[in-house]
């Protein structure tokens, strides 16, 4: 299993090849913007409320 993001060097025709030549390979592309699956958005997510209490 492979899970990657949209950086460009992932969409190069090479790298579609060798995707495309192991069938053994499950490919899960995340979408453009996932702050749910990024963990550090997650932690930040909780200081917004003490950010915005001392503005």
């Amino acid at each position: 299993m492979l899970v990657w993001g949209h950086l460009t060097t992932h969409l190069t025709a090479g790298v579609r090849r060798s995707i495309a030549d192991r069938d053994w390979l499950t490919v899960f592309q995340l979408p453009t913007y996932a702050p749910d699956l990024n963990p550090a958005e997650m932690g930040l997510s909780q200081c917004e409320p003490c950010r915005d209490a001392a503005a």
